[in-house]
């Protein structure tokens, strides 16, 4: 589980073809086709790089030669730009190198950045041209004077071959020379800027710029480019981790009205934070509408419209999934059943149940009336729990016959309760009867789909190790409680890969704290208002957070959002100038089986009351069995 949920499934070491042969188009990938500039948001896994990745031309040639696909007409390229963590850390090390020259750690940055986007600039020209595979006489001459152009714009050492691969050769070069005067640097502790090359002083706006200028100078005239419209998308992937100067400056491009042939295609985590003096600068929009010049893409799911969305392509996926180990087509309910509360109900056998009444659908109180499963459940809960008989008394319903007296009292109350009851139920019988195995909570179609938050990468490797469970040549549905021991195991490994991230430990007050520890100080304080706070129907199940919370934890809480651990809800604003402060977040429902929490959205509470509470010891970490 753990490598196919966290290497093999990162696009970035993707090759083109592998991407384009497991593409599924959803929602997302429409809405970054359109032609304006685009902030694509979310977490790690969540399919951001695999998007970017199906805006490049050798993707996209690759997508429409696949029989049976439908084919893309992009109207622009895309130009992929990556970035990653150990290039952060990289510039950072840099600056810390130089800390009495920051005007040379500043240059570096950025001579580093506009060398590794023209090599991606290249790089899709060289695709463009390979896709057309001609060698006539024309084509060769555009080509080569497109050459001719790129050497001149990027300042490459002559003499040099005017070929697309000389020229990619000639900026890796580039990068060793920018170390050789780092190194020299290093040495002397000096440097004499006018005696650095000219590159060095370029914008990587302008090179691209007239690099893409130069491309239509030299081929718009072609057979194969009559069609095109010679616009281009500067995809840049993972902001978050560009240096600030990188993020400024492309967050400034999403309003930009320069060269119209350029677009912005940026992806970053779930929200990013803006200092004020650049949204007043810059006049940069914090969100998006019909009137601003980009569109925001959130590519996790936060809301009712989007979860249907991600249900359908989830399901696809499914599809193709299961057909893919059964060598035949099959419905994946066929497989996965459906989530229904009924099944969990029915699992549980009380011991002092008598006859039990067949629910009747038809009837408005057919799963609480007398004689029901729900109505002994209920009555079972409340004869061991005083804080739940108080709870009925309130609302004057009897707790030896605990059924709604009217329709109006059936959702307000006893709908509400319901899941609540079940769950609280199964942790008081847990507690009372040794050796009792857990009820399966975690099944079925819907809820497979809805515990990956909108994360294919999650989704594909839960469902890989979830056909494991029968032969290929076994087609029936896979019982709840297979399923759900699966995907307990697969929450509980995902909560040890989130704590053994190289930046998941700080140092807090003279101790050392995880990532994985906050999750369940967090975890375990939304469990106890199922499992050992007073009943209630309104209990806690996400965290603001406010400025009580240490700086430190906020880093934490930041490397959260970006790892999928924490989700964004009611997320109303892309950019911040106060960043995560003031904003609501849940745990992802993939860490929901480690604290048996229903995987529902409920109210809010200040993180620093949270974390005040987990201190005082009134939170238990350690509620659960782990035999399912």
């Amino acid at each position: 589980m753990e490598t196919t949920l966290y290497h093999s499934f990162n696009a970035r070491n993707l090759s083109p073809d592998e991407i384009a042969n497991s593409f599924i188009e959803n929602p997302q990938y429409a809405d970054l086709l359109q032609v304006n500039h685009s902030l694509l948001l979310g977490p790690r896994g969540c399919g951001k790089t695999t998007l970017l990745k199906m805006l490049m031309p050798q993707t996209i040639n690759i997508w429409n030669n696949i029989p049976g696909n439908d084919k893309i007409d992009l109207p622009f390229y895309g130009v992929y730009v990556p970035t990653d963590n150990q290039w952060k850390k990289q510039l950072n090390q840099l600056a810390n190198s130089f800390p009495l020259l920051p005007a040379f750690s500043n240059i570096i940055s950025k001579v580093i950045v506009n060398t590794n986007v023209i090599k991606s600039v290249v790089n899709t020209f060289f695709q463009l041209l390979e896709i057309e595979n001609r060698e006539d006489e024309d084509f060769l001459k555009n080509k080569r004077n497109l050459c001719i152009d790129l050497i001149r714009i990027f300042q490459l050492e002559t003499p040099i071959s005017p070929d697309l691969v000389a020229i990619e050769l000639s900026i890796k070069e580039r990068l060793g020379q920018i170390n050789k005067i780092i190194n020299k640097t290093k040495l002397t502790n000096t440097i004499n800027f006018s005696e650095l090359p000219d590159y060095f002083h370029s914008d990587f706006y302008d090179l691209t710029s007239s690099s893409f200028f130069a491309f239509k100078k030299n081929f718009q005239s072609d057979i194969s480019f009559k069609k095109s419209h010679f616009r281009w998308a500067l995809c840049f992937d993972e902001l978050e981790l560009a240096p600030e100067w990188l993020q400024e400056n492309l967050i400034s491009q999403l309003r930009s009205r320069g060269d119209q042939s350029i677009l912005y295609k940026l992806t970053s985590t779930p929200i990013v934070k803006i200092e004020k003096s650049i949204v007043d600068s810059r006049d940069i929009a914090l969100e998006s509408s019909d009137s601003n010049d980009y569109n925001v893409i959130r590519a996790w799911t936060y809301d009712r419209n989007g979860f249907v969305k991600w249900n359908e392509f989830a399901s696809k996926l499914a599809a193709t999934k299961i057909k893919n180990y059964h060598g035949r087509e099959i419905v994946p309910e066929k497989i996965f059943g459906i989530y229904d509360i009924e099944k969990i109900l029915k699992s549980m056998k009380l011991s002092n149940q008598k006859e039990i009444v067949p629910d009747n659908n038809d009837s408005w109180d057919s799963n609480f009336k007398k004689g029901t499963l729900m109505w002994h459940l209920t009555k079972y809960l409340a004869q061991n729990d005083k804080t739940f008989r108080l709870f009925l008394d309130k609302k004057s319903i009897s707790f030896q016959s605990p059924a709604p007296s009217d329709e109006r009292q059936m959702g307000p109350v006893f709908r509400k309760m319901k899941p609540i009851i079940i769950y609280r139920s199964q942790f008081l019988r847990n507690n009372n009867i040794i050796g009792r195995k857990n009820i399966p909570f975690y099944f079925g179609t819907n809820n497979v789909y809805e515990i990956c938050d909108g994360n294919p990468r999650f989704l594909t490797a839960l469902i890989d190790e979830l056909l494991k469970i029968n032969p290929r040549e076994t087609i029936e549905e896979i019982t709840p409680e297979k399923q759900s021991t699966i995907i307990y195991r697969i929450s509980q490994r995902h909560l040890q890969i989130i704590s053994s991230h190289p930046d998941a430990s700080i140092e807090l007050y003279g101790k050392v704290q995880n990532l994985g520890k906050l999750i369940v100080q967090i975890g375990s304080y939304f469990g106890s208002y199922f499992f050992s706070k007073d009943f209630t129907i309104e209990p806690v199940g996400s965290f603001i957070v406010d400025d009580g919370v240490n700086e430190k934890i906020i880093s934490l809480v930041n490397l959260g959002i970006r790892l999928g651990a924490f989700v964004y809800i009611d997320p109303k604003e892309a950019l911040s100038e106060n960043g995560i402060f003031e904003k609501r977040f849940r745990l992802s429902y993939l860490l929901y089986p480690n604290f048996k929490l229903p995987i529902r959205e409920y109210g809010s509470r200040q993180l620093s009351t949270i974390l005040k509470d987990g201190k005082k010891g009134e939170i238990t970490p350690n509620l659960f069995s782990e035999e399912l």
